[in-house]
């Protein structure tokens, strides 16, 4: 949350003045990385029980990717070598943890029952967004200029951030156990297409499990392009300033704690599918409601639903791949479940910073919007005509939540059969 959500964007958009594709491209490239090996990888750790191993040098990596970040921000006063590294280096970065998450979700099965996957799921993402809110308020004295010898601003929190994140990883990297893998898996070397190739041919025999692959693509395309240019959102269409901000972030993140640990145990109770049905229900919803909001109170009360539906989402895909795949194939179906996050990551963005460009004031789209915004009742004032592009972006995200909850629509509902080739 640090680097992608909170301060980098906004270091390079807002201090550096470059315009959000930049951005945009940079992290979809790493996303196409990680799109083209990280399901190879992830077919390769079933056959060699290696997945910890694998989560411990991806993690490293990113650690590694972010300290060398903090200290070009810190180091080089040029505003253009700033911008070039400050974009290679969060496109490494982001490559490495991203993979990583591939063989942290694989793991989930070493830490739980069929019973308990949906809660220790839960737990696990609402413990991850707690760690969120403790590096916000731990990194913000740096960027405030509250400690001595070191430099104010938004580039302050690079450092620090990736010290924060070594030492909230020792602990998992000391005490967690990988269970042994059920029987081991011959896996061909091929090179990264053909290798894809190959493993979406295999993936296809479980055509529950494919189905929802393409689902999660739209909702991870929605989600995590939300996610990205949040804290623009709130400076270029509300006006927030940074300090409003954090406490945004840190209620959104508090509100995914509670939605994380209730829609574990609710999942359990009442069914995978059904949950999540109804949590994609709710992202639609709200973010037309985001989209079409000029109120500030109502935008931090839609900031909480944000974080409600953000840790519920994520809570509940894991259990749900895991039902419609035998778990010798894990890793394989992990490396999938990221290739469709990512690439979703790759075109979300870039979207994103297209509908910025081709939408802003005085363009049909814009009038369109405008005149939208008018019929519902919506006052518009100069300053959401002006930032009717970002408006538009977002209802654009809507519009493909809403594709992905058709699709999902189409996965089983009684998935255990699925968990063979069909």
């Amino acid at each position: 949350m640090n680097i992608l959500t909170m301060y980098f964007a906004q270091w390079i958009v807002v201090d550096l003045g470059y315009p959000d594709i930049y951005y945009s491209v940079a992290y979809s490239s790493s996303m196409v990385a990680v799109a083209l090996t990280l399901p190879i990888l992830g077919h390769r750790s079933d056959s060699r029980g290696n997945k910890k191993g694998l989560l411990v040098l991806f993690t490293i990596g990113c650690i590694f990717a972010t300290a060398f970040l903090g200290t070009m921000a810190l180091v080089i006063s040029d505003v253009a070598s700033l911008m070039i590294f400050g974009l290679i280096c969060v496109g490494v970065a982001n490559y490495f943890y991203e993979g990583g998450l591939v063989f942290y979700n694989a793991m989930l099965t070493s830490v739980s029952t069929k019973q308990n996957v949906g809660t220790i799921s839960g737990l696990g993402v609402g413990l991850g967004y707690v760690g969120a809110i403790c590096g916000l308020l731990l990194v913000q004295p740096f960027v405030d200029g509250a400690v001595p010898f070191w430099p104010a601003g938004r580039h302050a929190a690079f450092l620090p951030t990736a010290i924060l994140f070594f030492l909230f990883f020792l602990p998992t990297w000391i005490l967690l156990k990988e269970k042994p893998t059920v029987r081991k898996i011959a896996v061909e070397r091929d090179g990264p297409i053909r290798g894809l190739v190959k493993s979406l041919k295999e993936a296809k025999e479980y055509r529950g499990a494919f189905r929802f692959l393409i689902a999660d693509f739209l909702f991870e395309d929605a989600i995590a392009t939300l996610i990205i240019f949040m804290a623009v959102y709130t400076e270029k269409v509300m006006g927030l300033p940074d300090k409003a901000k954090i406490t945004l972030f840190i209620v959104s993140t508090l509100s995914a704690v509670v939605g994380s640990v209730m829609s574990g145990r609710t999942s359990d109770r009442f069914g995978h599918y059904a949950t999540l049905k109804c949590v994609v229900i709710g992202w639609v919803m709200l973010l037309v409601f985001v989209s079409f909001t000029t109120d500030e109170t109502l935008f931090w009360i839609l900031g909480s639903v944000v974080g409600i539906l953000l840790g519920s989402t994520w809570t509940i895909s894991r259990p749900i791949l895991n039902s419609l795949v035998p778990e010798q194939k894990l890793g394989l179906f992990y490396g999938l479940y990221s290739l469709s996050g990512k690439a979703a990551a790759v075109i979300g963005p870039v979207a994103w910073g297209a509908v910025v460009l081709l939408c802003k004031e005085g363009s049909p789209p814009a009038k369109w919007m405008l005149s939208l915004l008018g019929w519902i009742g919506v006052q518009v004032s100069q300053s959401v005509s002006q930032s009717i592009e970002y408006r538009f972006a977002v209802f654009s995200l809507a519009i493909i939540m809403l594709a992905g909850l058709i699709i999902y629509l189409r996965v089983p509902q009684f998935p255990d059969e699925q968990a063979s080739p069909s």
